[in-house]
């Protein structure tokens, strides 16, 4: 586990009550700020957005979910952060 988990969700980031999934289950999706995530398919971390994805959908929650080629690296998000920044500026009317 990296150190800086425990600092951040305490001795079990999973099931906590300021994970992810916590915080989506406990939010009003009525109320909720625009959601975007985007994750390379070579990135170690795939499988937990895939999973991250379904719940949001299990609870109705909107927001846009994308996968591309690539890993988690600076090369991906040198290509993917102006499609969050455009994101961004768009639902926050900027």
């Amino acid at each position: 586990m990296r150190t800086e988990f425990p600092l951040i969700f305490g001795d079990s980031p999973a099931g906590g009550v300021d994970c992810l999934y916590g915080i989506a289950d406990r939010a009003d999706p009525a109320i909720l700020p625009q959601i975007r995530i985007d994750c390379g398919t070579e990135d170690g971390l795939l499988d937990d957005n895939r999973a991250y994805h379904q719940h949001l959908e299990s609870l109705k929650i909107e927001h846009e979910y994308e996968e591309f080629p690539g890993a988690h690296t600076w090369d991906y998000w040198d290509l993917h952060i102006q499609e969050a920044i455009a994101f961004h500026r768009k639902t926050l009317e900027i």
